[in-house]
């Protein structure tokens, strides 16, 4: 019942999964994905770079694309990730929502108690909260300049509230709950590139960090960076790079042990560079 994006950019069905494992299986690794494990056999959609020495310089050059199993892979190919050609809002998404959304992805929950206490138990509240460094707040003020309460959580955060069913019932069904499990839903990616962008930039302004033209963002999520990989292809025509770090399970934060979760990392700039 999932869709899966094909090469011609078109949604498609799953009509069956198979559980039988191979006894010959490869971990495909390049640059922009996570790794994939897959069986000898699978096809992969791929061109072949080969250097070609003319007017004094190695120029790339690239055959047409091909398919190729995955046990004939090497070094030199590149695979095709594809670009969502979508250009859908069926839930009626605004630039400002889509920019909350983002920044729920990166350091936002939502209240999932009721309303006890004032004899209503079956009523919950609906309420997204993000918490935004203080520093930040002013550059939040500008993209969303009302619609919530604010006020200070701690010495260097504030916490932004939003009394929103809407929001709430969208950012959990399309974004996910829990650090662990967020993400970029398809229904969001296929949104016009406008809006989608707009979320982007709500999960930067929370999670990311900027050196020179060079963009990272760290996750303990490899939904977010497999979701977030195609977001930035179509919003911005690049690929970035994908890193996996795995983390000792537990470390020490101010003289207390706490667990840890392996992370992966993209980086990536907003200009095609080759």
């Amino acid at each position: 019942g999932d869709e899966v994006l094909t090469h011609t950019n078109q949604w498609r069905k799953v009509v069956r999964v198979g559980g039988q494992i191979s006894p010959s299986t490869y971990v495909v690794k390049a640059q922009g994905m996570c790794e994939t494990i897959t069986t000898a056999d699978h096809p992969y959609y791929v061109r072949v770079m080969k250097r070609v020495y003319k007017n004094r310089a190695n120029i790339r050059t690239f055959s047409e694309p091909k398919w190729k199993p995955a046990g004939e892979l090497t070094k030199g190919d590149y695979l095709g990730i594809p670009i969502i050609q979508d250009q859908e809002n069926p839930l009626e998404i605004t630039v400002q929502e889509a920019f909350i959304l983002g920044r729920y992805i990166a350091d936002g929950h939502t209240r999932k108690d009721f309303r006890v206490s004032e004899g209503r138990p079956n009523d919950r509240l609906w309420q997204l909260i993000l918490s935004i460094g203080s520093h930040k707040l002013d550059d939040f003020k500008g993209v969303v300049p009302s619609g919530y309460s604010c006020y200070p959580h701690t010495q260097s955060v504030h916490r932004v509230v939003f009394s929103s069913k809407r929001l709430v019932e969208i950012a959990e069904m399309y974004c996910g709950c829990g650090a662990i499990n967020k993400g970029i839903h398809p229904r969001l990616l296929q949104l016009p590139t406008n809006i989608l962008s707009s979320l982007v930039e709500g999960i930067l302004s929370g999670d990311g960090s900027q050196r020179g033209k060079e963009i990272r963002l760290t996750t303990v999520s490899k939904q977010l960076i497999d979701s977030l990989q195609l977001a930035i292809a179509k919003v911005y025509g690049v690929v970035g790079n994908v890193y996996f770090c795995k983390r000792p399970r537990t470390c020490v934060i101010e003289g207390r042990t706490v667990n840890q979760t392996d992370t992966y990392t993209i980086s990536f700039q907003k200009e095609v560079q080759k």
